[in-house]
């Protein structure tokens, strides 16, 4: 048996800075919004009772990747004090084009990285740059750019 990853969904506390993130930032293109869904399918699909929320799906154009995002409008949710790192926490690793004027762009739209732009080799030997954002308390976002041994060698 072949499988493939589908999609991968988040579920956000601000769908328009989510939103604003993948789509107009990262350049995903969207492919639907629905402001309200719910419906006792959804629920049993999920295992929430009685829930209802907004959705987006997102499809990156270069691979074809998609990501859901569910912002959650019932049950009402209030943010945990879980750590990244925690069992069942999660990250998602984005290969870009430009890690320095993401790392720049995000750091001035209020995405605070969690640290200077970092170059590392990657256990297969190639050079990398790498930064970290979080989405969300339980979710970071990892963005690297694969770099050539005669290229660029820092981040700033």
């Amino acid at each position: 048996m072949t499988v493939n990853i589908h999609h991968v969904s988040i579920f956000v506390a601000d769908m328009d800075r989510a939103i604003h993130l993948f789509r107009d930032i990262l350049g995903f293109e969207m492919s639907w919004h629905i402001p309200e869904a719910g419906g006792k399918q959804l629920s049993a699909l999920l295992g929430i009772e009685d829930m209802k929320a907004e959705l987006a799906y997102l499809k990156s154009g270069s691979d074809g990747i998609s990501i859901e995002l569910a912002r959650l409008i019932r049950p009402v949710v209030t943010p945990q004090g879980i750590r990244f790192g925690s069992i069942g926490t999660m990250g998602v690793s984005i290969a870009v084009p430009d890690v320095d004027s993401l790392y720049d762009r995000l750091n001035e739209e209020g995405w605070i990285p969690l640290t200077r732009c970092l170059s590392i080799r990657s256990p297969d030997g190639g050079n990398l740059r790498v930064f970290c954002i979080r989405l969300e308390n339980c979710l970071t976002l990892e963005f690297m750019e694969q770099i050539m041994p005669a290229g660029k060698n820092n981040c700033r």
